[in-house]
């Protein structure tokens, strides 16, 4: 039993690491350098967190471990993607992020 536990959560934990990869990635390539001085610490502090989240909500989720590793997998990915559709879908429109205003961590990791 703990076997398959720690497998599933081994598979939920790749799948929220793969997908943190490719946000990332594809968030590299658009910030500013401001953005990334700025946050740096705290960027990284939530990309751990929300793996360590996504791993978490998709062990509870599914309440038994004999469900295939593959869910487990994509569960794990979708996770930081439900959070960050979500943070950017009730986002304020009228916050401005003007280039004198220090841009919020999580706005950075958000995009």
């Amino acid at each position: 039993m703990f076997y398959q536990v720690v497998s599933c959560c081994l598979a939920a934990f790749t799948g929220a690491a793969m997908q943190e990869l490719l946000h990332w990635r594809d968030r590299h390539q658009r910030f500013t350098a401001a953005e990334y001085a700025a946050n740096r610490r705290g960027y990284w502090l939530l990309t751990v967190l929300m793996i360590l989240g996504s791993t978490a909500g998709t062990w509870f989720w599914f309440d038994d471990v004999a469900e295939p590793k593959k869910n487990f997998l994509l569960m794990g990915a979708a996770f930081p993607l439900i959070f960050k559709k979500a943070i950017l879908a009730f986002e304020s429109k009228e916050v401005r992020f003007g280039p004198t205003e220090k841009p919020s961590v999580l706005r950075t990791y958000v995009g």
